[in-house]
This record gives C-alpha cells, structure tokens and sequence, in this order.
C-alpha cells in the first residue's frame, strides 16, 4: 500500500540558542545506516544550534473548512536529522528527537493548540533537512510518521551580531494512511455509502466527499500532498469514472471521465466528481454490470470507504414513429449482440427492416420491403432477408439493401396460411394450416421446408402435416432447432411439435388435451433444450422439452391470465437459460422470468405504459449479450415502440403510466420481495387498493374504479425497508 502527503507548515528560524536534542534511529523516510558519512550529530563540533518553532493546533479546528494547519493536531514527538549537500541521506546516529511536552518544550495556546520551540543541530555550510512527526512521544523503528519533508539546500552560517536572521519556511507533508471517499446522496437503505443511478440514463458530474487521514486518523487538510492521491473506479471503462478540474500546480485535469485520476492538493478533493455515461455493458454471465467502488489507492482502513455506486433496474424505449402507418413489429436476435425487427401493417404491402447494435446503441439505415405483408421474418448471415407471407401464402427473399423480393417461395399446395419462416442453419422453413374449402374441422396444421443452395436460393420443397392436431391455427411459432428441424408451439389450440431435420414431426403433449388450452411462444436455450408457452383454462405455464426428448415437462405457472404472444430464451456463453422473456398479450406487459431453472425462479410482469401485441409470435428477443427487447404498438402515440429491459440487482419501478391492466411492475435481477404498497396520505376515491399478481411479488394489479385516468402516490418498501415513492397514473376501467 503505497502512502501520499498532505501538506502542514511549519516554521523554522535561524537563530543562536543553547545547546539540546536528542538522537535516535531508524525513524526517518529514507534514512540508511550510513557509518562515516561525517555529517555532524547534535553536539559535534562545527555545528550551530537552530531554534524551531512549532506550532500545533487544536484536534477541534480539524472540522473547519479546508485550509492550511501547522501539523497534525496529534502530535507528540518531532524527529529532525540534518546532513550536508550531496552527503547522501543521513543516518540513525544523525536523528535528533524531540518529544512534544508541556510545559517544556512546548506551551498550551489559548485555543487549545500548543507552540513548542525546540533546539535543532545544523552543521555550517549548506545544508539538507530532514523532518518527520509522529503520534507518540518516544518513537521506534516501527512508528508510523504523520508528515514528514526533506528540504532543498539551504545555507547555514554564523548571522551577523545584533541581526536576526530570516525564519526558514517548510512545506511538511502529511502522510496518508487512509482516504473516506463518501458519495453525495447515500440510498439510507442499501449497502452503506452508496449511491444509486438508473442504468441507461446518463448523469451529470456530481462531487464525491473526500478526506484522507494521517495514522493517528487527524483528518490532512493542508495546500499540496507530498505525492497525489489516486483515486481508482473499478471496473474501469464501464460506465462509471471521474472527472477532475485541477487548480494544483502540476496536476492534470481529466474533462472526460476516467477510471483513475489523481490529486495534488487539498483544494482540488472538492473537483473531483463521478458521473455515468448512460451506458450499459455485460458481465461474464451476460448480466449488467450494476456494482461500482470508488477507492483511493491509499486506503488502509477507510472509514466509512469505498463510495459504491449502484445501478437500478431500467426499460428504456424508443418509438420507429407513425409514417408510414406501421402498426406491429417483429424482432429477431442476431450474431455479435445485434438485434434485428420488422415493421409491418396488415392494410400495408410493404415491410421496414434494421437492425440495431445493442453494444453501441446505433441502428442501421433502415430498408423497405415492398409488396409484402408479413407475418415472420428471418434474416440470414449474409444479409438476405426471408419473410413468410401470410396474404398471399408464399416465402420471399429479399436482398440486403431492401426493394423488390428476388425470390419468391409459392406455398400454395403446402399450407393454406403461411404464419412465421426460420432458418435451422441448412434448411429455410414455415409453418401454416390447410384450410380446403369447404373448411372441415379438424384442419390440419404443416410445415414446409427446403434446403438454401445461395443467397435467396432453395432446392426442392417438401412438407409434413402435424399430427394429432385438432384445430385449425392461425399462428404456429416455430424456434430452430440445433441439430435441424423445428420446434412449434400452436396458438389456437396448444398444440405442440418436434420436427427433425427430416420432416420428422412428434406431437408434444402440453398436460392437457388439446383443443383446451392455446399456445403462446416457444425459444430454445444454448443447450438445446426447448421452452413452450401454453394456457388452460386461464393459467399461463412454461413448460420445458429436455434436448432430444419427446415429451413436455411444466416448468414454472408464469402468471393467472391468458398469457401469449411470443418467447424467447437465453442462457449466458451458450448455457442454459437463466432467463426467458415473452409477451403477455392480455395485460399488454411483458413477462420476464430470472433464473427459471434455478430453485427460486423470479417472474416479474414488467410494465410497458399502454401496449398492445397486435400479432403473434417474434415480438421479444434476447442479444446474444443477455440484453432483452420487446416490441410494441403504444395505444398513446399509436406508434411502433421498441423496448429495452435492463434488469439489475437494484430494484426500481422504472414506469409509472400504467397500461390498460394498470399493473405496476417492480423490475429487478434478483428477489427482493415481498414488497409491500402504501397509499401516501388519503388515497383518491379512484384507487381502490392493490392486489399481487401471483405466483410474483413483483407485480401488482392497482384498483381503479373510475371511468377516467387518476393518479395515487405510493410508497413501496422491499423486505429489507429500502423504498421508492412513485405517482402513478392509473387507466379508467371500460365500463
């Protein structure tokens, strides 16, 4: 652990007194066994006797304002060694200590300081001082110094008779043993000093508290530092640093945030600030980093130290606008944390395709698609773009730079409705219903595949009908398999398959017969195991295929509605998921499950504001970094909105214009619950209570019996008492 000075003054002056002082070893910085140097110690002969004077504040002004004091207030012993020009650092024999005793040498101020004079050994000629204090009377080898300084050359000769001679100024620089580092606006609930930021929203500078300490923890308040602290932010380059407007001679200022900065002087710990760009970065596991320390590299044992600066859970939104009138989105996750959506309008015969880099924050020039309707999209490595076209029943391809499909794929003879398009690394596949005409019922639902021989290319198509199916659907949500093949999730009456490379299709059975229930989304994790969204009778369920099997197993009950609309899942580095992400069309959230496998999987209903899911399928994805987005129509702005989840281990409720379902959403990675929701003062007559959202304690539905919105204020508190006050807008019921 590296030590840093704070400076403290005092004054020396050259004066004739009677002889004194004492010697001692090893105290010194810097001081070495140097036999025969030849410098003289106290008493030797051609040396002169030099008063100094001391002068030691009270422990009580240590809480004023910045400014320069004269030493530490707990000093009690001053250790001086003076050696020649160029003889080299003195030695043990050469230090003359001095302890700090009333009345002699030293006298009590009335302030309550002391002033001591004390009767140093200089030899004649020019001369380098050596200085150190320390907190204790008689100090040994093994003290700690509180200052210490070492002059330049300074000349020492026989002053003239009846003149005084000039006192000698010295800077003595105090040493740090450790640095209270203190953020400004402490979270009273949360770990101590820390201070809590939103992810994804920039902040501007804002101070830190600053004061180092000596060894005997007298607080170093003095001009300049012997060396400069250094002030660290770890991790470093991820959204947090410091900014510095140095005043200090030789200091260097840092305009743009820096993970490390350092300080000359005592003027300058008030210029320091911390500040968060907004960004956002993943962990080894995909997770946000949420958690920052800023330490000082003098730390020992600070108190209190570091200040950590916490990030809390966020949905960021951005809107594609309303021309043309696109009403509905599809997304994708593509290679390198690239996420990819279309917009579309089902009175429309064009399409917009872009991507967006998560890492970056910057989207594509976007491309239109035109004479198409889609209702799936895929997009290729090598840019093409395949969307199945329900209207007019047929695959196409279009290039990277958008226009005119160069390809189309006819369905006509395969399926009646071609509802979503995938790609499984070597075959491009949809899927849709047979309806002959006259309808029958049962219909049967199928898919078609064929090979990719170049860029909007195909071999041969072929088909296979789904067995067992017993409804007609109007959407089958399809995931691509690993290994080939597809896997597909039912809408209308829950059915679900496994589909080999082949064509090979097995039928799924949910746990209930189907016809019963509906399908709501299927995603597939690193591992190959799948995941399947389906509803019975109004309970919403996630259940799981293991890779390879041939049967479905209930995972988790997400929550007590008609659940649907699209899944995804992700598991970190290709894992397992720890994470699954899909769209409750009902309530018009989106569902977020946090560790769904692990023991005590969190489901949180997160709040959109006013969405509606107008199609089915595609509409949430997960980067390849863990980031989640979802894709909605606002019914406020009635425009394509694209939103980004940022669930960190802080919680936060980030929206407050609930949706029509007036569910209110507390968003965090972790389990911070149960939570509880307090009405500030008499509530309005519109709010009627609040009731949890099973199986969350994360969500809850907010009581509102009025026609027309209101707004309620409410304090919400975790199980440890950390709290958020927020004000809600709440919708009017239909009545």
């Amino acid at each position: 652990m590296s030590l840093r000075g704070g400076c403290l003054l005092f004054v020396l002056a050259a004066l004739l007194v009677a002889c004194g002082g004492g010697g001692k070893s090893g105290l010194l910085p810097g001081t070495t066994q140097q036999p025969g140097a030849g410098a003289p110690g106290t008493g030797q002969k051609g040396a002169r006797q030099l008063a100094v004077l001391l002068n030691i504040p009270p422990a009580n002004q240590q809480s004023r304002a910045r400014r320069p004091f004269f030493i530490s207030p707990n000093t009690q012993s001053i250790v001086f060694a003076v050696v020649p020009n160029g003889s080299g650092t003195p030695t043990p024999a050469q230090e003359q200590v001095f302890p700090v005793t009333t009345p002699s040498p030293c006298a009590t101020t009335g302030a309550g300081g002391e002033t001591c004079t004390f009767s140093v050994a200089a030899p004649f000629g020019t001369d380098i001082f050596y200085v150190a204090t320390f907190s204790v009377p008689s100090p040994s080898a093994s003290s700690t110094p509180l200052a210490s300084f070492v002059s330049g050359a300074i000349a020492i000769g026989s002053p003239a008779p009846g003149v005084t001679p000039s006192p000698i100024a010295f800077a003595l620089n105090g040493i740090v043993a450790n640095v209270a580092i203190t953020v400004p606006s402490p979270d009273p609930n949360n770990t101590p000093n820390t201070q809590v930021l939103t992810a994804g929203v920039s902040t501007m500078p804002s101070p830190l508290g600053i004061t180092p300490y000596d060894s005997s923890g007298a607080a170093i308040l003095s001009d300049a530092f012997l060396a400069p602290l250094v002030l660290n932010v770890t991790p470093a380059g991820d959204g947090v640093g410091l900014t510095l407007n140095a005043t200090c001679a030789g200091a260097t200022s840092f305009a743009t945030p820096s993970p490390v900065v350092d300080v000359f002087c005592a003027s300058d710990l008030a210029n320091v600030k911390y500040s968060y760009n907004g960004g956002i970065t993943a962990d080894s596991s995909d997770h946000i980093v949420d958690t920052f320390a800023v330490t000082a590299e003098q730390t020992a044992s600070p108190a209190p130290s570091p200040a950590n600066i916490v990030l809390a859970s966020n949905v960021q939104t951005s809107a594609f606008g309303t021309s043309p009138a696109y009403n509905a989105g599809y997304l994708q996750a593509l290679p390198n944390n690239v996420i990819a959506y279309m917009l579309m309008s089902t009175s429309l015969t064009t399409a917009e395709y872009g991507t967006i880099n998560v890492s970056t924050g910057t989207g594509s020039a976007p491309v239109t698609l035109n004479g198409t309707t889609p209702s799936g999209f895929y997009a290729m490595s090598d840019g093409s773009i395949w969307v199945s076209d329900e209207v007019n029943d047929e695959l196409l391809c279009f290039p990277a730079g958008g226009g005119t499909a160069t390809s189309t794929v006819s369905l006509s003879g395969f399926m009646t409705y071609a509802s979503d398009v995938t790609y499984d690394g070597s075959k491009i596949w949809a899927s849709g219903n047979i309806v002959p005409s006259p309808s029958p019922i049962p219909s049967p639902d199928a898919v078609a595949f064929a090979p990719i021989t170049g860029t909007c290319t195909t071999g041969a198509l072929a088909s296979t009908i789904l067995p067992g199916d017993t409804y007609p659907d109007n959407s089958l949500l399809m995931a691509p398999q690993s290994a080939g093949g597809v896997l597909i999730d039912g809408l209308n009456d829950g059915g679900a398959w496994t589909v080999n490379a082949s064509g090979g299709a097995t039928q799924l059975n949910p746990g209930f017969t189907p016809g019963s229930g509906f399908g709501g989304g299927v995603g597939i994790d690193g591992t190959g195991v799948g995941y399947f969204l389906f509803n019975d009778d109004g309970a919403a369920f996630i259940m799981n295929l293991p890779s390879g099997g041939s049967s479905l197993s209930q995972l988790l009950n997400v929550n007590n509605g008609n659940t649907y609309a699209g899944l995804a899942a992700f598991g970190p580095n290709s894992g397992a998921a720890d994470r699954i992400g899909y769209a409750d069309k009902q309530n018009g959230v989106l569902g977020v499950v946090e560790g769904p496998n692990g023991a005590t999987p969190v489901t949180i209903l997160t709040t959109l504001g006013d969405a509606e899911f107008p199609v089915y399928g595609q509409t949430v994805a997960i980067s390849t970094k863990g980031a989640g987005y979802v894709i909605y129509l606002d019914l406020t702005s009635n425009a394509v909105t694209l939103a980004r989840t940022e669930f960190t281990t802080t919680w936060r409720v980030p929206i407050t214009t609930l949706p029509l379902s007036n569910i209110l959403s507390i968003d965090e990675r972790g389990d911070s619950g149960p939570f509880t929701l307090t009405a500030a003062g008499t509530p309005p007559s519109c709010y009627t209570g609040s009731s949890v959202v099973t199986p969350t304690d994360h969500s809850f539905s907010l009581g509102n019996n009025t026609s027309s919105p209101c707004t309620v204020t409410l304090q919400i508190k975790d199980k440890n008492s950390r709290s958020q006050t927020v004000t809600v807008t709440l919708q009017g019921e239909d009545t």
